[in-house]
C-alpha cells in the first residue's frame, strides 16, 4: 500500500467513527431522554452511551472508565506531570495499541464537571497510543435550561482533530418536564 492509499483508508476509519459515534448519540437522545432530563450522573448516560456504540464496533472493546495498557495503569503528560487517565468511554482492542475512540463527556447538571478536555487531549497527543479520535461530549442537562429550553442538548468536539463540531436536540416531552421539575438538583 502506497502513502497515499494509507491516508485514505485512514481517513475512511476516522470518517466511520465519527458517522458511528454521532448515531450512538442520536440513539442516546432519543432513547434516554428522561435518564438525560433527571440529572443522572455522567457515569450512568455513559454507560447506555457504551450499549449504542458497541453494534458500530463489534470487533473492538468498548469499555467504560478503563485506566489500562497492557497491565499497567493509563497515565498521559498533563502539564509537564504523569496523571492516570481514565477515559468515560473507550472503544479499543484490550491489551493492544489498536484504539479507535476515547469520548470525554461532562453533564452541565453537575457543577464539578471540568469544562476543558485537558487528559483527553493529552491521551490523543500521545504517540504510544494511537486513537483514531476523541470527542468530548457536553451533555447540556442542567435543571434551568431544560426548563426554560424545553428541550436536551448535546454538543460534541473532536479535540485535535480537524473535524466539524456536532450539536443535537432532543425535545422533552411534559411528563419528563414534570420529572425534571421534581428534581432535586
Amino acid at each position: 500500500m502506497n502513502e497515499f492509499d494509507a491516508l485514505r483508508a485512514r481517513q475512511s476509519e476516522i470518517d466511520y467513527c465519527v458517522a458511528a459515534v454521532i448515531q450512538a448519540v442520536t440513539l442516546l437522545l432519543s432513547r434516554d431522554t428522561s435518564l438525560l432530563a433527571i440529572g443522572t450522573h455522567e457515569q450512568g448516560i455513559c454507560h447506555r452511551l457504551a450499549v449504542y456504540l458497541e453494534p458500530w464496533f463489534s470487533t473492538y472493546n468498548v469499555d467504560c472508565e478503563y485506566n489500562r495498557m497492557e497491565s499497567k495503569v493509563k497515565r498521559v503528560l498533563v502539564d509537564n506531570k504523569k496523571q492516570i487517565v481514565k477515559p468515560d468511554i473507550l472503544v479499543h482492542e484490550r491489551l493492544s495499541h489498536n484504539n479507535c475512540v476515547a469520548v470525554e463527556a461532562k453533564t452541565t447538571s453537575n457543577p464539578e464537571s471540568e469544562a476543558v478536555p485537558t487528559k483527553l487531549k493529552a491521551l490523543l497527543e500521545d504517540p504510544y497510543f494511537h486513537y483514531q479520535v476523541g470527542l468530548f461530549l457536553i451533555i447540556d442537562n442542567a435543571k434551568d435550561e431544560i426548563l426554560k429550553r424545553e428541550y436536551i442538548e448535546i454538543r460534541g468536539d473532536w479535540p485535535n482533530q480537524d473535524l466539524k463540531p456536532f450539536q443535537l436536540r432532543q425535545a422533552v416531552d411534559k411528563y419528563n418536564l414534570d420529572l425534571v421539575r421534581a428534581r432535586e438538583c
